[in-house]
């Protein structure tokens, strides 16, 4: 009892303590300032009060011990004084504002618009965006441009609703992005509309809770069918505790396995599977994919060690308690150097193959960044890699064309608004693969596939602009993301004829 006794004085004497302070903060502030406003410049002076210590230790220490007691505030004052309204979102008044590289490159300016808490109490501004169009596969451009937007917003505002406004969703790569980078913004997206299917599809997956979607109030309508691959990422390295994990099978494999798993989960809707040999290639590719997220991801001054995450998900129609279509996404999404940087760093040899291309068509770099997004072209072709001896070999440079081949075969069908399509975003280069040019064909002399975005598939002609062409904004790493549309009558014709052919 005395014990109990000694704690409940101990937290009275701590809370009178910071009454007492922050009665005579605001005695220092103008007359009139509002009650929310002073308590968050309280709480930043807090924070900001350097202790005496020259240790930096010893300052980690004060300022970590200073934030618990923030929150302890906020949470007292949440339970007893309601007529606090930022008091609801402690969140919000604590937080700092810390470099990120992604945001940073999507809004180089951010740092300088920001504003801080305090600013927008006083100011009291809010904002509403809808995500229209939100995707990769359909709107590359326009959903960079609205990621941007959203960001802009969040350096200034008190308050922003976020509407997303599409009835369906093909593309999950966007809402991966949007989770990477909503976490390095401050807590204001306060509410917003969404669809039956955007919200079945970010709740199966795994991405509600990063993008608040609690918040956002759900239209009344028939839940959707969604089977998906919950999105995972790559644990950094520090933080893997099993001292035998060497000998386990490494993440990335476990990811390509699983996918291969969830695929053949939705092919079972038309009691159909993918075959050995093709399980394999969709392994090998997936894996070399999320392998060179994370070599070219360590970006040593940005204390980035190759971040990837990646997501899918299928969405099934049905037609008198029949599946008659499949509607697929599966997206990539890794942080770092884009393509164009990584192969700057290649080989002689292969630095060689990338110029010779790249040099062949002056008129079409003629405008500022084609050269880099020449060499993302020429970064898809088989046998393209920052190793020589990898190359010769054979023994990468090959998961690329893989990938986009297997997908496209996948999702073809003679229905032109259903096309699969295949986007690599990286940098300022955007690359959409789809019909007419959707599948590499091999070369007869080094036996590589290669897909040159051109009528005649060769090196020496310019390759589309509406299939290879530039952002404005800029992304710190690489989007992959694939669209398709499993079609019974499709996949059941193509494995007939292949029986036949006896492959």
């Amino acid at each position: 009892m005395r014990v109990a006794n000694f704690f409940c004085i101990s937290a009275l004497m701590s809370l009178s303590r910071w009454r007492i302070q922050f009665r005579k903060f605001k005695k220092t502030l103008p007359k009139g300032t509002p009650e929310e406003t002073a308590l968050a410049s309280f709480l930043e002076s807090r924070i900001r009060k350097s202790p005496k210590s020259k240790c930096q230790s010893a300052k980690r220490l004060r300022k970590n011990l200073v934030r618990s007691q923030n929150r302890d505030i906020l949470k007292r004052l949440r339970s007893k004084q309601r007529n606090f309204v930022v008091a609801d979102n402690p969140r919000l008044l604590l937080f700092k504002n810390r470099p990120s590289y992604v945001r940073d490159t999507l809004s180089p300016n951010y740092e300088d618009r920001f504003k801080s808490i305090v600013w927008r109490l006083k100011n009291r501004s809010t904002s509403e965006i809808d995500l229209r169009d939100f995707s990769f596969a359909r709107n590359p451009k326009g959903t960079l441009e609205m990621i941007r937007r959203l960001v802009r917003l969040s350096s200034t505002e008190l308050d922003v609703r976020v509407n997303f406004v599409d009835s369906r969703c093909d593309d999950v790569a966007p809402y991966i992005v949007l989770s990477q980078i909503i976490r390095t913004l401050p807590p204001i997206f306060s509410g917003g509309v969404i669809s039956p299917e955007v919200s079945a599809v970010l709740e199966s997956v795994g991405l509600t809770s990063a993008l608040g979607i609690g918040k956002i109030q759900r239209r009344k309508a028939t839940r959707p069918v969604v089977m998906p691959f919950k999105m995972r990422s790559r644990t950094p390295p520090r933080q893997i505790r099993d001292p035998d994990f060497q000998l386990k099978p490494q993440a990335k494999e476990d990811v390509a396995d699983a996918f291969c798993d969830t695929l053949n989960d939705w092919l079972d809707a038309y009691d159909l599977e993918l075959t050995q040999q093709a399980e394999m290639k969709l392994v090998d590719s997936i894996n070399e994919a999320l392998d060179n997220a994370e070599r070219h991801g360590v970006i040593a001054d940005r204390k980035l060690a190759g971040e990837w995450l990646i997501a899918g998900f299928s969405r099934i129609f049905f037609e008198d308690d029949v599946p008659t279509q499949i509607r697929c996404s599966f997206a990539i999404v890794s942080v770092g150097k884009s393509i164009a940087e990584t192969l700057g760093t290649s080989s002689p040899k292969v630095r060689g193959r990338i110029d010779e291309y790249v040099n062949q068509h002056i008129k079409f770099r003629q405008n500022k960044g084609k050269t880099a997004l020449l060499t993302t072209v020429m970064a898809l072709q088989d046998g393209i890699t920052r190793l020589a001896d990898a190359s010769d070999e054979k023994r990468g440079g090959v998961g690329m064309m893989e990938l986009v081949d297997i997908f496209a075969d996948l999702g073809d069908n003679d229905d032109d608004e259903l096309q699969s399509v295949f986007t690599v975003l990286s940098g300022n280069e955007c690359v959409r693969i789809t019909r007419p040019y959707s599948v590499g064909s091999e070369n007869a002399e080094t036996h590589f596939k290669e897909l040159w975005f051109n009528d005649d598939n060769c090196m020496s002609a310019p390759p589309s602009p509406d299939h290879v062409f530039s952002v404005p904004e800029r992304f710190a790493g690489t989007i992959l993301s694939a669209t398709f549309v499993l079609d019974r009558e499709y996949l059941t014709q193509s494995l007939d004829d292949r029986d036949d052919n006896g492959s």
